[in-house]
């Protein structure tokens, strides 16, 4: 399964991160990161995204 899979899993609606950590055998703090790198990800696909840029 691949990172931004997992990390989208722990932020579905009533589950806990918890549960997903204890199902990859992670720590929770591993699924964490994995949500701060689909940030990361998101945010720089964002950025070259025609019409994406901040209106001003």
């Amino acid at each position: 399964m691949h990172l931004t899979t997992r990390a989208a899993e722990s932020l579905l609606p009533g589950v806990q991160v918890s549960e997903v950590a204890r199902k990859h055998g992670v720590t929770r703090w591993q699924v964490y990161d994995w949500r701060r790198r689909l940030d990361s990800e998101v945010l720089r696909v964002a950025c070259v995204l025609p019409g994406s840029a901040p209106h001003g």
